[in-house]
């Protein structure tokens, strides 16, 4: 199939679905507001154009002209080429909220280096909001040439939030770019070759962890002046981290546990 979901109008909501095998998981264009999207599964989806040489196909798409897309408790895993896609080309993202959920993965059934977990940003119209809360990126170990987030592509953001997010695997982890107002707070970070690629800017970046990481390591991008740092010169040079932590050793057992929303529970309530 070309795409299991193409999303149109106001206010329409895909919740607890199974999505895999398609060109594309879900795609939501430009004339679409208020757009949620709850529970659902989506992987293996997308192809190879180009004489079987060129990867396409994400599992979720999203535009809108107003209101919020709203993303949460959804996995996404092995995309062909982009996991959460919150972009657009010429059309607009004017706002999304994405909790809870889990992108992993992206690029792997085509081996395709630069693929990424999530990219956030329309190309030619500022995103005014963002807000990316408790979720979880991953590429595998054989994916070391893939980043993972790009925080901020393209126009970018107004106001972001990134926070309490787990990011591990790949080669960039977190690339943060245009964004005027961010908060950046409460990451575990882990397992990247890079661990964050940021300028300096006068944002609220603090209270992250970052683990598998010497201190003494270079792993800390600083994109204002093309230099790579230590963790003790990143602070310095960018005034980020200050509350922030560093461990060598590997991100401990985590178990999470989510609690569905109110509104999605089935009537009678929760088993």
């Amino acid at each position: 199939n070309a795409g299991a979901i193409f999303n149109s109008g106001d206010g329409n909501s895909y919740i607890n679905l199974l999505l895999h095998d398609n060109g594309l998981g879900i795609f939501s264009g430009s004339s679409t507001s208020n757009t949620f999207i709850y529970g659902c599964v989506i992987y293996n989806n997308g192809g190879l154009s180009g004489g079987g040489t060129t990867p396409y196909g994400p599992s979720i798409y999203l535009e809108n002209q107003s209101g919020y897309s709203r993303v949460y408790e959804t996995i996404g895993v092995n995309s062909y080429r982009t996991g959460l896609q919150c972009f657009g080309v010429s059309g607009p993202y004017v706002g999304g909220d994405i909790q809870g959920s889990v992108f992993a993965g992206a690029g792997a059934p085509a081996q395709q280096a630069g693929a990424r977990n999530l990219i956030y940003g329309p190309d030619a119209v500022t995103s005014p909001t963002a807000n990316v809360d408790s979720c979880h990126f991953y590429h595998g170990p054989s994916s070391d040439a893939n980043y993972s987030i790009i925080f901020g592509y393209g126009a970018g953001i107004t106001t972001g939030t990134f926070t309490n997010n787990y990011l591990g695997g790949g080669s960039t982890l977190l690339n943060a770019e245009t964004v005027t107002n961010l908060t950046l707070t409460g990451n575990k970070i882990f397992d990247g070759d890079i661990n964050v690629l940021a300028p300096e800017r006068a944002w609220t970046w603090d209270s992250n962890t970052y683990y598998n990481t010497a201190s003494g390591n270079n792993k800390f991008g600083d994109t204002t002046d093309a230099a790579n740092y230590n963790f003790a010169n990143w602070k310095t040079q960018t005034g980020y981290d200050a509350a922030s932590s560093i461990d060598s050793g590997n991100l401990p057992t985590t178990v999470i546990v989510r609690v569905p929303l109110a509104e999605v529970v089935p009537e009678g309530g929760r088993e």
